[in-house]
């Protein structure tokens, strides 16, 4: 049935967009990746004394 309504329509019965999510989400990656700041690992001690010490860590 859906090869047959392909063939007769000429087009997938179904809208290929993304979602609104899925363009939030992908804007979201977008602007992270150009903001290149680095990620700061807190899963140690140390790491987090890093962090706590690092003054241009002001937020």
């Amino acid at each position: 049935m859906f090869l047959k309504q392909v063939a007769a329509t000429g087009s997938i019965p179904f809208p290929v967009t993304l979602t609104e999510r899925q363009k939030a989400a992908l804007n979201l990656q977008a602007a992270l990746k150009q903001a290149d700041r680095p990620v700061n690992d807190l899963s140690t001690p140390e790491g987090y004394q890093r962090w706590d010490e690092d003054a241009n860590d002001d937020y």
